[in-house]
């Protein structure tokens, strides 16, 4: 395997525009890493052996789809499903540096190598909360499509652009790759197994919800701000429903929302 290729594509895949906002935490280590192989190259008897390429080779693999910015949103559910992989990239990485650790020729970058995988765990540790965050924000999202919110599901796209931040039309190409994980919620959500996380991701929705709202308010004009609820409300019918007598629900109630609440309420 190659063992300087591998760290190199390590390092590059977190470091740089466009790199995933998830991994970006880890490449301290990693470009420790990476120049701790390339102080290796020309020692003798050679650097770390084929074992530490082979790891480091791996754990490249597993960042790998992070290279594509339409497998983002991907990448991060599988990293949180798939524990057992990125446990073995956890390992990988380690392996490699420890490795590394009792080969380098110089004191100094022994050190480096020596405190980089001291904070290798905490810097895994700071990515697999990232993942589980977007796991639990995606899993929201498919209860809110489920059940039709359009309110706090346009402001949920928008949390899940936040944490992988990307653009929203990003975002709905990284939605065609991510079929299996919501069929899976799904299943979860029909056999009532996720009604806790759903309590607490709603109950934090809709206090961004009214946040948001509040903020909103305070912004538009003085007539929405009236002290005169009469004089308020025949502004508001005026404003949408001049000349008619009868109207439909959904048509007030979206005129209610546009007037009094300055966008979509919560279902």
């Amino acid at each position: 395997p190659d063992l300087s290729g591998a760290a190199v594509s390590l390092a590059h895949l977190c470091e740089g525009s466009g790199v995933h906002a998830l991994v970006k935490p880890l490449a301290h280590s990693l470009v420790v890493l990476r120049k701790a192989v390339a102080a290796c190259r020309h020692l003798t008897p050679p650097g770390p052996d084929a074992e530490a390429a082979s790891a480091l080779v791996k754990a490249a693999a597993f960042l790998e789809p992070t290279r594509t910015p339409e497998r983002h949103l991907e990448f991060a559910l599988a990293a949180h499903t798939d524990k057992a992989s990125t446990l073995d990239f956890l390992h990988s990485v380690e392996a490699a540096l420890d490795r590394l650790r009792e080969t380098l020729p110089s004191p100094r970058q022994a050190q480096a190598a020596a405190e980089a995988l001291k904070a290798w765990r905490g810097e895994l540790g700071e990515f697999v909360k990232g993942c589980t965050k977007v796991w639990e924000i995606f899993a929201y999202f498919v209860f809110l499509d489920v059940k039709g919110d359009r309110a706090l599901f346009g402001q949920t796209a928008r949390r899940l652009c936040q944490l992988l931040e990307c653009p929203m039309q990003m975002l709905v190409k990284c939605f065609a790759r991510t079929r299996p994980w919501a069929d899976s919620i799904c299943r979860a959500l029909a056999g009532k197994q996720m009604q806790r996380l759903l309590e607490r991701l709603h109950t934090e929705a809709l206090n961004q919800w009214r946040a948001e709202w509040q903020e909103r308010s305070y912004k538009v004009p003085e007539r929405h701000h009236s002290s005169d609820e009469a004089q308020h409300g025949s502004k508001f019918w005026e404003s949408y429903f001049t000349h008619l007598f009868k109207i439909s629900w959904p048509d007030f109630v979206e005129a209610f929302e546009h007037f009094y609440l300055l966008g979509r309420c919560p279902e």
